[in-house]
């Protein structure tokens, strides 16, 4: 047998760590190729990392909630076969030894990253902790317990459904910068203070587009249980980003141009337990409602699960932030990096509005279109507003039908 090292692989994106998750074996357990033996969080996506090889665990070289840089060892396999070269995070190049005695020593104890932040908090080694998990792993309650020891405190009595909140003698605490944070704050420091920013603001009418959903809700011809205002808002964008493109460029400075993409490349920013995150929907500019419905739905689900893949967060050209979605009626976004504009969507509802003299009830929704002033004007970014807003205002007849259900005009 040899031994082969699994390595942090270069997920690409300009990722260089990662967070170890969690780990699926421990040493001594057997492994065969393709099963997974960790995951792994990046900035951007929760990655499994699968074995490269049959073999059994030697040992385990990170923690739970160790951060690692890409080619850090991860773990030791005693291979019962040569690694697939191809395989993620296999490292053939890497010495190899032919014999199971003296595996590599596993570093100190095992917990999760909210264990390891509390620890953190409250000023504790975990190496003083016993842990009572799985494998060793220290838990919330073991952290509790040591800390309650340790400071003549009564600790919470799990087994009868009590929780005795653990005292803190200082006034204030810190929390750990996450990756997503971290990236989250390096990017709209970049864009903000790289990028003069304007908004313009506009209110629409948008009684049709609510009618328009209703329609495609309630017509047997279509599967769209799921179809929102959201996706017509994207066609609407998408629509503008084509007809008025500089809300579809990119400036560079250095070489004084101004790249114009003819793809719309529709970013949506996602609140997740993570952070804010920003995956793009490739060619939105081709989808009709309802395919850029089931985008959106899928997108937004797997983000929150940590499942995308890192090249669905490269390459946007012009984003989208549903602040209504929060019951937010309108805001001022920060322009993702390296992009023009972000249209941010306020909540749709029924207000007083003035239709032939009268004023009525009607579904408006309010947005606003937040831009790189180096190379939008005013102007321009009203022109792209107000044909988001002609959309919403009639879906039916503005949207093209190469983007729209065959809906009759009737």
């Amino acid at each position: 047998m040899t031994t082969t090292v699994v390595a942090l692989a270069d997920v690409g994106e300009g990722i260089a760590d990662a967070v170890v998750l969690e780990w699926k074996v421990a040493p001594g357990d057997p492994v065969h190729t393709n099963q997974t033996l960790l995951e792994i969080e990046t900035v951007k996506a929760i990655v499994e990392v699968p074995a490269p090889c049959d073999g059994i665990v030697l040992a385990l070289e990170a923690e739970e909630g160790d951060t690692v840089e890409v080619g850090a060892v991860l773990l030791t396999i005693a291979a019962d076969s040569p690694p697939d070269p191809l395989a993620s995070g296999s490292r053939p190049d890497l010495p190899a030894s032919d014999s199971l005695s003296d595996p590599p020593a596993q570093t100190g104890p095992l917990a999760k990253p909210n264990v390891r932040r509390q620890a953190r908090k409250l000023g504790i080694d975990l190496g003083e902790v016993t842990g009572t998990g799985s494998r060793g792993q220290i838990t919330e309650h073991d952290l509790t317990e040591h800390h309650a020891r340790r400071n003549g405190i009564t600790a919470p009595n799990t087994s009868s459904g009590e929780t005795v909140a653990v005292e803190q003698s200082d006034a204030s605490s810190t929390v750990a910068v996450s990756a997503v944070r971290r990236a989250t704050a390096d990017a709209v420091a970049g864009s903000f203070f790289s990028a003069p920013h304007a908004t313009v603001f506009l209110e629409s009418d948008a009684t049709a587009t609510v009618d328009f959903l209703d329609r495609l809700r309630a017509d047997p011809r279509f599967e769209a249980p799921d179809v929102t205002a959201l996706a017509v808002v994207a066609a609407a964008v998408a629509l503008a980003a084509t007809e008025v493109p500089e809300i579809n460029s990119a400036w560079d400075g250095v070489s004084a141009v101004i790249t114009r993409h003819h793809a719309v490349n529709l970013g949506i920013a996602v609140a997740t337990d993570r952070g804010l995150l920003v995956p793009n929907i490739k060619n939105a500019q081709r989808l009709s409602v309802i395919e850029l419905a089931a985008a959106l739905s899928d997108t937004v689900a797997r983000a929150r699960a940590g499942r995308l893949t890192p090249a669905e967060f490269s390459g946007g050209t012009v984003t989208i932030s549903n602040v209504g979605s929060l019951g937010i009626d309108t805001a001022t976004p920060i322009v993702n990096r390296g992009e023009s504009a972000i249209v941010c969507v306020g909540a749709v509802r029924k207000r007083p509005w003035v239709v032939d003299d009268a004023v009525v009830a009607r579904s408006t929704v309010p947005l606003s279109l937040s831009f790189d002033h180096r190379l939008i004007d005013g102007d321009t970014a009203a022109r792209a507003l107000r044909r988001i807003a002609e959309v919403l205002r009639d879906p039916l007849w503005q949207l093209p039908f190469a983007a729209t259900p065959r809906l009759s005009h009737g």
